[in-house]
Formats: structure tokens, C-alpha cells, sequence
């Protein structure tokens, strides 16, 4: 009898060790990317431009909640995501497959400042990335930086992947 409660006992020991481990570990991976991108309006091919986007740090995909990015996203066309620090990303399944926000920080004259630079999407671990930033004034097209791509199509290519959740 003794040892049937011993092996019971042992057995949920390990049970509730693993379920803990699963629960709070959170999967790092090491991230170093860079890719060709493309930013366009939506529905306007002559607004294409070139660019490159390189990630750099953290990448945490914890079980049954949501990744989480630490680290650097820089956009080469906009100075400051590489001169400020990028606030963790944390992506939210529930919100449109998994939206991020892009917001960075810098201390000016002691004073905190937040500057948000858009939202996020990617597809695994940053297999593919788009991005929509953040205008000023509200305009009739959005604003969209897609990687990897080359050229508009490959950026509306990417795009599209991305609002289906194809791999």
C-alpha cells in the first residue's frame, strides 16, 4: 500500500513540476535578422520605396499566451528606431492574428518621451513582417512597410499571407 502511495505521490510531483515548467517557461529564441522591405501606400504601386528592416534580440513564445519581443527593431529610412530603445513588444493572438505595438523611448532633458511608431504583425519568428506606421494627419491609404520584399508586389504578396495566417 505504501509503496502504490509513493508512486502516486511521485508521479504528481512530477506531473505538477512539468505543468509548472510549461506554464512559466517562456522558449526563448535568439533573433538576428535583416531583411529587404518595402513601404507603400495601399493601392498605390508609385509610393513604393525601398528599405531594410533589422531585428535584433529576444524572442519569447511561452505556451497558451502571448509572444513577446526584446530587443531592436530598426527601420533604416527612420533614424529613430535605431537610436531609441524599443519598448518589449508583446503580440496579442486575439487582436487581428496577433497585432503588436511598435513604440520606442528616449529621455529628453530628463523627461521621458514615448513615441509610438505603428503596429506589428509577424508570421513564426519573423519569417515575415508588416508593418503600418503611424501618420500625423489621417490619410486615405495606409502607410505599410512588408518583409521580405523587393518590390510592391512582393510587399502586397506579404501582405496578403499575413491577413490570411498562411505560412
Amino acid at each position: 500500500m505504501k509503496t502504490i502511495q509513493k508512486v502516486l505521490i511521485s508521479s504528481l510531483a512530477v506531473l505538477l513540476a512539468l505543468a509548472a515548467f510549461l506554464t512559466f517557461y517562456r522558449f526563448p529564441k535568439s533573433i538576428d535578422l535583416q531583411y529587404p522591405a518595402v513601404e507603400f501606400r495601399n493601392g498605390d504601386a508609385s509610393s513604393a520605396e525601398q528599405t531594410t528592416i533589422a531585428i535584433k534580440g529576444t524572442l519569447y513564445r511561452p505556451l497558451l499566451r502571448n509572444a513577446e519581443f526584446s530587443g531592436t527593431i530598426a527601420v533604416e529610412k527612420y533614424d529613430f528606431t535605431k537610436r531609441y530603445e524599443l519598448i518589449d513588444v508583446r503580440f496579442y493572438k486575439e487582436i487581428r492574428n496577433g497585432w503588436g505595438p511598435l513604440v520606442y523611448s528616449y529621455v529628453d532633458d530628463g523627461k521621458p518621451i514615448l513615441k509610438s511608431f505603428g503596429s506589428i504583425w509577424k508570421s513564426g519568428d519573423f519569417e515575415r513582417i508588416e508593418i503600418e506606421v503611424n501618420e500625423p494627419l489621417p490619410s486615405a491609404a495606409t502607410l505599410t512597410i512588408a518583409a521580405p520584399a523587393r518590390t510592391y508586389e512582393e510587399a502586397r504578396s506579404v501582405v496578403a499571407q499575413m491577413e490570411t495566417g498562411s505560412k
